[in-house]
């Protein structure tokens, strides 16, 4: 049984990588995060960090509000960045890795 999530902000709904292409992280409001399970038709459950560990300038761990944990390093040569780990754990909670949206930004159009 496979989950899908979706996105919310505000009460517009969205699939993720919908919403990746029109959003401006910089004025993201995190509170408006959701998720579904479409497969056991679930109501919507309002993701949210209940912890939020910042481990020595090295791991973010995020323990969210529907019990499950998430944690992400940084590599040894990349600085450490709070907000960047916040966010490459919640890309990893909705999507149980990267990839994807590594794949998506290869494909962006870069404009100058």
């Amino acid at each position: 049984m496979s989950t899908k999530y979706v996105f919310c902000n505000g009460n517009s709904l969205m699939s993720f990588s919908e919403s990746l292409k029109n959003i401006d992280l910089a004025g993201f409001n995190y509170d408006n995060i959701w998720i579904a399970n479409y497969s056991s038709q679930q109501p919507l459950i309002k993701l949210k960090p209940e912890k939020i560990i910042f481990q020595n300038n090295y791991a973010t761990i995020v323990y969210w509000n529907d019990g499950t944990k998430t944690v992400v390093k940084k590599s040894k040569e990349d600085e450490f960045i709070p907000e960047v780990g916040f966010a490459m754990a919640l890309v990893k909670r909705m999507y149980g890795n990267r990839s994807e949206v590594l794949k998506w930004i290869e494909n962006a159009e870069i404009k100058e």
